[in-house]
């Protein structure tokens, strides 16, 4: 990207760093190429007087690390880092964003940012950013993805006809074209550094693959599922070391996201099986390769809801623990000798980095407290979740909050998305003003493997019902709370209606926002998703006796005087606003106790800091905690 002169007058904000001594496993102690991270941004974040924020790395190059922190409040930080020495400036967020050329455009960039292919019906021309310079590819033809070699002399291009073919950028010419087509339904494609092997992943037979273009032979693993195809949620499927000698891939064939090495000089016939590096039952997130025998990873290898990062030699099949309380939303980069991946804080996610040669661990600008204490909570017995008791240990009221999903997480403090970070924040307040806090995962939810993730399926409505409430009932019994609210967004926000309907006399009231509460009309207009899975198709005679068992509105006449506060996104995308519309039509119809709010102009994830604060203020009346002032984003 070009270099604005302002930069170089701009002031030096040191980051913080310290050398760790090694703690024994037992012991406590993003994405490249200019991507303007929307998904990540679009929920969280704040400057130092506002109350949360997430970090991201926005682009890597030798040398240097660009950041962003948002807010929900549209505040933005962007910082520019200079990794040797190690100092940071803050840069306007504008200088974060594609160069003005790539704006309206498709396109794939390097590693660093400096170049792109820009595809335009059929048309493909390489992009020098730096250079600001157009020169002709020698492909007409239309281009799903390319990819470029560690040192930018070639490119290897999958075009749309599922050809793969290399071209060598200092001649401009083909040099390479694979005999044979790819498999149909390209997914996750990687090549490695020096251009000899790409790896692939295709959902039918949800297989992995692996092509030697020199050689132009292919390679594959498959595994059944009689489920969603939950590999397609992940962030990273493949990842080479830099020599190209190794290649790690992630799989859950064996009924937990795990990894598995394979050694592509050494293959033979057309296997892509592979050794499976971890043998415990748990989950990876993410890894990365750093060389050839040594991979980081970030797992829930300690507990379920507590994720950190992990170093493992290939060779020694030593296992090291570098990080606590990783998030699992940022996706590990590597700068030169720089890990950067994501650490939760106190208030939100900053940019952290590991440093392997000096055993460095540090956080980039304007960090939230790297050393800051995980959340202490109490893990429950009969339910996956974290009771997390209010300042004085003691309380009257249990607020209760489900995620969406269903394949997602809990976290017992900020969590790793910052599309929940929001409700992390509001949940905190309530915390601190004295209310006990149980943050509930169900069956259907990530980290917990497979078999627990599609177990859920037939069972909406009745298995994940039956977990939530015994968990409900052992935090009662813990904490002695006379008053109980569920809370929930999305998937969760059905949840805390369902659990309202089955058993009313253990709560005071529930909230759903942007929930789903009628089945049989979301599956209807959308029987392709997750949830077409679950119920067995839209609905039939064959499958009606499981939409009849998940339906809130057959049971709504059995809440009594519980409150209910339903709250809906008007333009959301993905759970339309008539399902909490018409769930409000009746329980108006059956004379409840119900209170209905439209979110203006937003959508299923809030785009605008007044909806969060609204939301945040609603919250705390419901719940009937003062905020005096805490729903306010910034000063």
């Amino acid at each position: 990207m070009r270099m604005d002169k302002k930069w170089s007058s701009a002031p030096r904000i040191f980051c913080s760093g310290f050398a760790r001594s090694k703690p024994g496993l037992n012991k406590s102690i993003l994405i490249i190429a200019a991507a303007f991270l929307v998904s990540l941004g679009l929920a969280s974040g704040a400057e130092a007087a506002a109350p949360y924020r997430y970090g991201s790395m926005a682009l890597s190059s030798p040398g240097e690390a660009w950041l962003w922190y948002r807010t929900l409040d549209v505040s933005e930080q962007g910082y520019r880092c200079q990794l040797e020495p190690l100092y940071c400036f803050e840069v306007s967020t504008s200088t974060l964003q594609y160069p003005v050329f790539l704006r309206d455009k498709k396109f794939d960039l390097n590693a660093d940012g400096s170049l792109a292919v820009v595809k335009e019906n059929g048309r493909n021309r390489l992009y020098d950013v730096r250079q600001d310079s157009l020169s002709e590819l020698p492909i007409n033809t239309s281009v799903y993805k390319a990819l470029f070699t560690a040192d930018n002399r070639k490119l290897v291009v999958i075009t749309n006809a599922r050809r793969a073919l290399t071209v060598d950028l200092a001649t401009n010419r083909v040099s390479r074209l694979l005999s044979s087509a790819l498999q149909a339904g390209v997914t996750f494609p990687v090549l490695s550094g020096d251009g000899r092997y790409l790896s692939y992943y295709t959902s039918s037979g949800r297989r992995h693959h692996l092509v030697d273009l020199e050689r132009d032979r292919a390679y594959s693993v498959s595994s059944r599922s009689n489920y969603w195809n939950l590999l397609s949620e992940e962030t990273r499927l493949f990842d080479f070391s830099p020599d190209g000698k190794t290649l790690v891939y992630l799989d859950d064939r064996d009924g937990y996201p795990t990894l598995y090495q394979v050694e592509p000089a050494k293959l033979s016939g057309s296997s892509l099986a592979g050794r499976r590096i971890i043998t415990r039952p748990y989950t990876v997130a993410d890894f990365l390769v750093w060389e050839s025998n040594k991979v980081f990873f970030i797992a829930n290898r300690e507990k379920p809801m507590e994720w950190n990062l992990y170093l493992y030699d290939l060779a020694t099949k030593d296992l090291e623990l570098v990080a606590e309380n990783v998030s699992y939303g940022n996706m590990l980069r590597r700068s030169g000798n720089y890990l950067f991946f994501g650490k939760i804080g106190e208030r939100g996610v900053e940019v952290a980095f590991y440093r392997p040669a000096e055993d460095q661990l540090g956080t980039l600008p304007a960090g939230l407290g790297y050393a800051a204490a995980k959340t202490e909570y109490t893990p429950l017995a009969d339910a996956n979740g974290a009771l997390v008791l209010p300042p004085s240990g003691k309380t009257d009221t249990l607020v209760v909050w489900f995620h969406g999903g269903p394949y997602r997480q809990a976290s017992p403090g900020y969590h790793s998305y910052p599309s929940y970070g929001g409700y992390n924040w509001i949940l905190e307040g309530l915390r601190a003003r004295g209310a006990a806090i149980l943050k509930l995962d169900y069956p259907g939810s990530y980290g917990y493997g497979r078999v627990y993730a599609e177990s859920l399926r037939g069972n909406i409505g009745k298995k994940d019902i039956a977990e939530v409430l015994a968990g409900i009932r052992e935090a009662q019994a813990k904490t002695g709370a006379t008053k109980t609210y569920l809370t929930g967004v999305s998937y969760g926000g059905y949840l805390s209606l369902k659990t309202l309907v089955e058993a009313p006399e253990l709560f005071t009231g529930a909230i759903s926002v942007n929930g789903v509460s009628n089945w049989y009309e979301l599956l209807v207009g959308y029987p392709q998703g997750i949830f077409g899975v679950h119920f067995g198709g839209p609905p039939s005679a064959r499958n009606m006796a499981l939409y009849n068992a998940a339906s809130v509105r057959q049971k709504a006449e059995d809440i009594s005087n519980q409150k209910v506060l339903l709250m809906h996104s008007e333009k959301d995308t993905w759970v339309p606003y008539a399902q909490s519309r018409n769930m409000n039509q009746v329980l108006i119809d059956a004379g409840k106790n119900v209170e209905f709010v439209t979110l203006a102009g937003e959508d299923h994830v809030f785009e605008k800091g007044a909806t969060l604060e609204e939301v945040c203020r609603r919250f705390f009346d419901f719940t009937g905690f003062a905020e005096n002032g805490y729903c306010r984003l910034s000063t």
